[in-house]
Parts: C-alpha cells; sequence; structure tokens
C-alpha cells in the first residue's frame, strides 16, 4: 500500500518518495509490476524447477480434459455467480476495471474457501472466480459509459469516443433516442461472449500441448516476449527495469509463500483510496466520522467492511472451537 504513496499528491501536487527519479512522477506503474510479480516471477520458479509445466504421463490426455474443465465450471456455479457478481459491481464503478474485479473475486474465492491454501496450486475455483468476473464486469462497464457518459474502462471509452463520431450522444437519454443502436450493442456483447467460448473450447486441446514443452525452452520465449510488451506499452526503459525487479521480488514472495495477491490489490486501489479519502475529509468539512454516522448508507457500508477483515478471523476461531 506504501506504494501508492510514491509520485505526485493528488491533491497538493506535491512529489512523494520519488528519490529524484523523473520516471516516478506519476507513481509506480501497474502494468510492469502486474507482469513482474505474475509473469517473470513465475518464469523464474519454472526455471528453478526444471522439466515442463505439466507431467509426462499426462501428454496423452485428449478433449476429454476439456469436457472436465466445462462440468466444474457447473458443479462450482455459486463461485460463477459470485465472481459475476463482482464482475458486474467493481466493473460499473468507473476507473478499477477488470484487474480489480478479477483480483477481487479470487481473494473472495479463497477467504471462504475450505482449502484456501490449495489456491494457486492447481484449484480450479481460482480460475473459475477471477474469470467469471473478469467476463461480467464488460458489460457492466457500459453502463456508467451510456447512461452517465463516464467510461468505467478503457474499452468503454473507446466505445464512447465511436458512438460520439456516429452522432449518438451518452446520457440518460439514449434508451430512448438510440434504443436500436444500444440493443445491438447488447446484441454484440453476448456473442462476442459465446463466440470467444466457443472459439477458447475449440482451441483447448491444442493450446494445452505448451504445457507440454521443456522450460528451457519456453521461458526464454516468454520472458523476451513480456519484457518487449512492457517496453513497447509506454517506450520507457524504466518500465523494463521496474518489470525485472518485480519479478525478482515476486520470486522471493513465492518462495517464502508470501501472498502476491494482497500486494498486488493494494497497489491497484491504494491510488483511489487515497483520492476518495481527501474528497470525504473535503465534503466533511474535516469532520469524517461524524459525516459517516448521519448517512445510513455509509454506516452499513462500513459495517460491512470491519465485517470483511474480521471475516478470516473468526472463521478460524469457530473451527478451533469445533
Amino acid at each position: 500500500l506504501m506504494l501508492t504513496f510514491v509520485g505526485m499528491e493528488s491533491v497538493s501536487g506535491e512529489l512523494r518518495y520519488t528519490g529524484d527519479l523523473d520516471y516516478l512522477w506519476d507513481g509506480v506503474p501497474l502494468v510492469p509490476v502486474l507482469t513482474g510479480m505474475f509473469a517473470l516471477s513465475q518464469m523464474l520458479d519454472l526455471a528453478l524447477q526444471g522439466g515442463s509445466i505439466v507431467d509426462t504421463g499426462k501428454k496423452n490426455r485428449t478433449f476429454s480434459g476439456v469436457t472436465d474443465g466445462i462440468k466444474s465450471v457447473f458443479r462450482n456455479w455459486p463461485h460463477v455467480i459470485r465472481g459475476s457478481v463482482i464482475g458486474t459491481v467493481i466493473g460499473a464503478i468507473p476507473g478499477l476495471g477488470g484487474v480489480a474485479a478479477a483480483f477481487f473475486a479470487y481473494s473472495s474465492a479463497a477467504q471462504t474457501s475450505k482449502d484456501p491454501d490449495s489456491f494457486g496450486k492447481g484449484n480450479i475455483i481460482g480460475v473459475i472466480a477471477p474469470e467469471s468476473a473478469n467476463n461480467a464486469k464488460d458489460g457492466a462497464s457500459l453502463l456508467p459509459a451510456v447512461a452517465f457518459g463516464i467510461p468505467g474502462s478503457a474499452e468503454s471509452a473507446l466505445l464512447l469516443s465511436i458512438l460520439i463520431l456516429h452522432g449518438i450522444e451518452p446520457g440518460p437519454t439514449i434508451l430512448i433516442d438510440s434504443q436500436r443502436e444500444i440493443y445491438g450493442l447488447i446484441l454484440a456483447i453476448t456473442f462476442s461472449a459465446v463466440g470467444a467460448s466457443i472459439i477458447g473450447l475449440l482451441g483447448a486441446r491444442w493450446l494445452m500441448l505448451i504445457t507440454h514443452i521443456k522450460v528451457h525452452i519456453l521461458i526464454p520465449i516468454v520472458m523476451s516476449v513480456t519484457l518487449a510488451a512492457v517496453y513497447a506499452l509506454e517506450g520507457k526503459v524504466g518500465d523494463v527495469i521496474l518489470c525485472a525487479i518485480m519479478g525478482v521480488i515476486g520470486y522471493l514472495m513465492i518462495r517464502f509463500d508470501y501472498p502476491r495477491l494482497t500486494f498486488i490489490i493494494a497497489l491497484v486501489l491504494g491510488r483511489t483510496m487515497e483520492q476518495a479519502y481527501h474528497q470525504s475529509v473535503n465534503i466533511s468539512d474535516g469532520n469524517l466520522l461524524a459525516y459517516i454516522a448521519d448517512r445510513p448508507t455509509a454506516v452499513v457500508l462500513a459495517a460491512l467492511i470491519v465485517l470483511t477483515l474480521l471475516f478470516p478471523g473468526l472463521r478460524k476461531w469457530i473451527r478451533q472451537r469445533d
């Protein structure tokens, strides 16, 4: 969370903890950190393990593995619904986007699981929950974009510009003035999701062959493409260096069993939390607690936050008593 304090402060404009580096004026960039923490760190871990990603005895698996995956989705339907709800709610909030939705869904599934230690070690729910949220957030991000003209993601911002170019003005009256276009947009999103699922199912049998490639062949390719993509995004050498540093840190977190997910969630939401805090203080004229106490919605949200923080400890205490 302290990494989000690096860079220019959103209210006063003062520079904090930059070490006189111009690169950090805008804060710690998210993409190099995510890429290093999850891609490079995993490659480093595989490099030291050797072999291939899966056991050689599983190489003869056919389409039955794909059907097993489909069945597991229906067997774990509560996680699909919960992930979809999380993705819908977060997707409708401007500025958070799919990264936060997927991480929240994964964290929620891990916290409520009877075997949280299995997440990241082959538990299929760790894939189902965040992917459900990731798919649900696309449609939800269109809600603030179309209804209020506030993009909830980069994709919805692009969509807004396309609508404006075609003479469609986003706003509360868009469902009245442009019904045909909006319903066409809804159908397009629906068919794109179905089409992507079909393509994924048809290609899964061949895509999973990648997991049988020896890591000494796979790792140089993945690391080269990863670092090239990080550099191509902004054209900054600092992004490549930061990505490499976070890759080493991520590998150490894997080895010493520290959760990388909580680190990323704090980095994703930290700046938004700070901005919201400053806004709340300004609105309440410095008396934030009294401002919250006078509003039932704020009290309910605060209580839910406290319960969320206490839930893992309470669950562990109840299990110990039983």
